[in-house]
């Protein structure tokens, strides 16, 4: 993600003032700080979601929730 962001701000960067560019630091920090947040929040949530989607489902839904188990284990 950073090398993209770095050619992104290559290829954007040029075409700024000056006055312009001096805001590219807040943002680009807000957007790392908010990316970091949303991140930590979806890991302290998901497995909350997912055990409550397997109650939502019952007895009538497999769970399969390795990748492993999820893939036909006879090849030819």
């Amino acid at each position: 993600m950073p090398v993209i962001l770095w050619q992104i701000w290559g290829f954007v960067s040029p075409g700024l003032y000056r006055h312009e560019r001096r805001y590219a630091l807040p943002f680009i920090l807000s957007a790392i700080a908010l990316f970091i947040m949303g991140a930590w929040i979806a890991y302290w949530t998901l497995p909350m979601a997912l055990k409550w989607l397997a109650d939502v489902g019952g007895n009538n839904i497999t769970q399969r929730t390795r990748p492993r188990s999820t893939t036909n284990s006879s090849r030819t």
